[in-house]
């Protein structure tokens, strides 16, 4: 998994500790000299040779209210209970009789104390052996009161704080959380969250569930990142934005759409979408992949009306399938591929590549004439390619780029 810590050697002893991630990041396995962890969702299995022992963790909605361990002579419920910041400070039996409890210094150095469980501190997964903090996207050293890596983000240009990429929480551990390494619950990042938010509703009609915030009772509260990132949003509103200045303006991109929902989805494709809603994939898509945005988008501008704009531009270039039949049953061959017709497709053609896929290709690339020409020349399909019979300097040149300055002057 890109960007998460994978292999650990201690240099005095010459242990080696390893980790395996999920296509979400997720840890899903741990080895080291004392046997190898399993981690399924709420269920941790540690197996060390014939040895097994079950960890099993309870949930009250995101609050990690309880835990049984199974193989060790265990089994019975541990009640955790956590302070304002979701730390674990107290472990108690199932009559209420404290069992353990733990205190921190506010950078979560631990004060005093101990508990049954590595989930401590904010939380977070307490890695005994690397006197660090797996925070998800990083590692934390309460020690140092900073991350031991530098953050992928700058999420709130706006706040100099921000720009000490190490730093945990600006600085403020006593009002703060950092759940996932990424995003934290600040007043800057909340706002510029907010403001995105506020200008896409109020601007261009384009809706986004707003689904961070803190979430449980007041004494037990814990934060909820949700499924967006500051970048994410900002690349979203920075498309929507490109998109409706090419239409004429935020009032015609409002009327040619008619409002758009936009989602997130486990699916394996970066994104799909349909009549006023778009899904962006929480593993396969994110902010460095603007491009997906204004595709799917475009996407659905042509459902909305119906898929006619790429049945008019299928027509207005003499494009389609010469044998649609022997494309469905063998994809796989170039000789039964979507003829592109009048021109260069905008980023060339392969076996999925039909009307719908044109259109919304010519919408992307018309926004971002220079990547698409880069994708074009990529895949072999040239703006200037005398030997297919056309010379273009560039998409705006081409048929397709001339037909879709056309839609954008004068949208249906």
């Amino acid at each position: 998994m890109e960007n998460r810590l994978s292999v650990v050697t201690n240099t005095v002893t010459g242990e080696v500790t390893r980790f395996t991630y999920d296509g979400d990041g997720k840890r899903t396995l741990r080895e080291d000299g004392s046997g190898v962890t399993v981690y399924l969702g709420p269920v941790e299995v540690h197996i060390t040779g014939t040895e097994r022992v079950t960890r099993t963790y309870y949930h009250a909605g995101d609050q990690r209210i309880a835990m049984s361990v199974s193989g060790s002579g265990g089994g019975e419920l541990t009640y955790l209970h956590g302070d304002h910041l979701g730390s674990a400070s107290l472990a108690t039996d199932a009559s209420g009789a404290l069992l353990n409890e733990m205190r921190y210094t506010p950078y979560g150095v631990t004060r005093s104390g101990d508990m049954p469980t590595d989930r401590r501190y904010t939380d977070q997964r307490w890695e005994s052996g690397l006197g660090l903090y797996d925070y998800g996207a990083r590692f934390y050293s309460a020690a140092l009161g900073r991350f031991v890596s530098a953050d992928s983000i700058v999420p709130s240009p706006g706040n100099p704080q921000s720009f000490n990429r190490y730093a945990y929480v600006l600085n403020n551990p006593l009002h703060y959380v950092d759940p996932s390494g990424h995003i934290q619950n600040n007043p800057n990042e909340l706002l510029r969250a907010d403001n995105i938010l506020n200008t896409l509703t109020n601007d261009y009609d384009v809706k986004i569930r707003k689904d961070w915030g803190w979430k449980g009772l007041p004494w037990a509260r814990k934060w909820n990142a949700g499924a967006w990132t500051i970048d994410e949003l900002e690349t979203i509103l920075q498309e929507v934005t490109g998109l409706a200045t090419a239409m004429g303006g935020s009032r015609s991109f409002r009327d040619t759409f008619g409002g758009v929902r936009i989602h997130r989805k486990d699916m394996n494709n970066p994104g799909e979408a349909n009549a006023h809603d778009v899904w962006l994939s929480t593993t396969a898509w994110n902010n460095t992949d603007p491009w997906t945005v204004v595709h799917e988008l475009a996407h659905a501008w042509d459902a909305a009306h119906g898929w006619q704009l790429s049945k008019d531009m299928q027509s207005a270039m003499g494009a389609g399938f010469a044998h649609p039949i022997r494309h469905f049953f063998d994809r796989s061959n170039p000789a039964y591929w979507y003829d592109p017709g009048n021109g260069p497709p905008p980023c060339g053609i392969d076996g999925n590549f039909n009307r719908k896929e044109d259109f919304a290709e010519a919408v992307t690339a018309y926004i971002d004439a220079t990547e698409a020409q880069m994708r074009a020349n990529g895949r072999g399909w040239p703006y200037a390619d005398p030997v297919r019979g056309y010379i273009y300097a560039d998409f705006y040149a081409t048929p397709r780029g001339q037909h879709i300055q056309a839609l954008m002057v004068t949208p249906p």
